[in-house]
């Protein structure tokens, strides 16, 4: 056997004679979505947080999709500026007549435009309905519906 090998048996045998290791971690406060929603402004640790705990209730495994998109359209929120000649606002980059239009289609009037979580929900609702063309971004990456 290796002196590699001898040190892990030794090592293994250490902890099995005195119980193990434990370690203590510290749980981070858990935030509902609504306290998370009901937020003035949002970091982009929220962001993230919110696009978790949207993709869980929406059961829509793209968590990694809608960050790079939020990564791209608004630097995860902290880009506050508008683009396309100031139409498209917020963390997905919406356009006012566009989400005014899912808002009606989709039964989601309490929407709120300039709320990122809410733009976290209405993305997911867009995208489960095949609108990832909406996006130029996923347009160039994809070329076709990335979302199966």
């Amino acid at each position: 056997m290796s002196k590699i090998g001898r040190l892990f048996l030794v090592f293994c045998m250490v902890l099995t004679l005195t119980g193990g290791i434990h370690i203590t971690t510290a749980e981070a406060p858990q935030i509902t979505l609504s306290q998370l929603r009901n937020q003035e402004s949002w970091t982009s640790r929220d962001i993230l947080l919110g696009i978790e705990l949207l993709t869980k209730e929406y059961q829509f495994p793209y968590f990694a999709l809608l960050k790079d998109l939020a990564q791209e359209e608004s630097r995860i929120g902290q880009d506050k500026r508008c683009g396309d000649r100031g139409k498209s606002c917020g963390l997905y980059q919406w356009k006012k007549p566009t989400w005014e239009e899912f808002q009606e289609k989709y039964h989601k009037e309490h929407l709120d435009y300039n709320n990122s979580i809410d733009q976290i929900e209405m993305t997911i609702i867009a995208l489960k309905e095949g609108y990832w063309y909406l996006w130029g971004s996923l347009q160039r990456k994809y070329k076709t519906n990335p979302i199966h």
